[in-house]
């Protein structure tokens, strides 16, 4: 299948000058990666892993330092063709004025409307209501249906689950899956909080010191993780330890894995060369002895 978004070895950083003296931030390093049209693909990982920077860089708000993105014409063609909702995007709306009114300032004809209110399950009734006057649960949904309203093909969402009970979280994610099949776009979710995308997604991206430490199906994510990481991820959330938050810049900077001094399987082989290993689509950058796939080199 042709891709809808190719990354090809993608790295971004920023500078920073003080004086005489400057530093470069390193946040994503030569990532890949392959988006699929109509999937739901979660980026997940630490705060400060560059879930964040990623997507900004796949919906065209950041410009990659070196490597490739590359886009399907179809996408290509719209500067509309990809959206994304930030964290807390409810709070963007002007609480004084009518939810009538922000929905309105996207064009759009009423039938269109109509069926984003329809499949967001917002009542008409709720459009003369100011915005700070409705619940914070109402926010998101008109938060999310004026995207929508500009028609796009991909939408990124960026922790939309922060700040809701168990029960809104699950209504959120139906939600989202009947956008999915109703509007026929492809969904991309950025979350640190694994325990939440089982039984949801296709794909799962795991993001490290921002580098790719794995990219799976997800139940075979869920049944059989891989890579160190991931099991440490998964094992945080089922048995409710704390995770070790990093900031945005390797913490291991001498290794060719980021993760190398938390890894409880490195050896000397990860302080110069990291394997791909493969497997039915998903992929693995590890050198852990214990993964019996085929490898190749990175």
């Amino acid at each position: 299948m042709k891709p809808f978004i190719e990354l090809n070895s993608v790295t971004y950083y920023h500078s920073n000058s003080i004086g005489f003296m400057s530093s470069t931030n390193r946040i994503l390093n030569k990532v890949s990666l392959n988006i699929y049209k109509g999937e739901i693909l979660c980026i997940v990982g630490e705060s400060g892993c560059g879930k964040t920077t990623l997507v900004k860089i796949l919906s065209g708000l950041l410009k990659v330092n070196t490597g490739v993105v590359k886009y399907s014409d179809d996408l290509a063609s719209s500067k509309k063709s990809i959206q994304i909702l930030f964290q807390n995007s409810d709070e963007l709306l002007n609480p004084y004025r009518k939810v009538a009114d922000v929905l309105y300032d996207v064009k759009a004809n009423e039938k269109s409307l109509e069926k984003i209110l329809s499949d967001l399950n917002i009542s008409e009734s709720l459009l003369e209501s100011s915005c700070g006057s409705i619940s914070g649960g109402e926010r998101q949904r008109i938060a999310l249906a004026r995207v929508m309203l500009t028609q796009p093909q991909v939408l990124i969402l960026d922790e939309p689950f922060s700040a809701q009970d168990i029960d809104s979280k699950e209504n959120f994610k139906s939600l989202l899956t009947y956008l999915r099949k109703n509007q026929k776009i492809t969904l991309i979710i950025v979350t640190h909080d694994v325990s939440l995308i089982e039984n949801f997604t296709d794909r799962i991206v795991v993001l490290f010191g921002g580098e790719i430490m794995e990219i799976s199906d997800a139940k075979k994510f869920f049944n059989f993780p891989k890579h160190p990481y991931s099991k440490f991820l998964l094992s945080s959330t089922k048995y409710k330890l704390p995770i070790e938050f990093t900031n945005s810049q390797f913490e291991d900077t001498k290794s060719a894995c980021p993760y190398y001094s938390r890894c409880n399987k490195r050896d000397e082989k990860c302080i110069d060369d990291i394997m791909i290993h493969s497997e039915e689509n998903s992929y693995i950058f590890c050198n852990n002895p214990y993964l019996e796939i085929s490898t190749e080199g990175k």
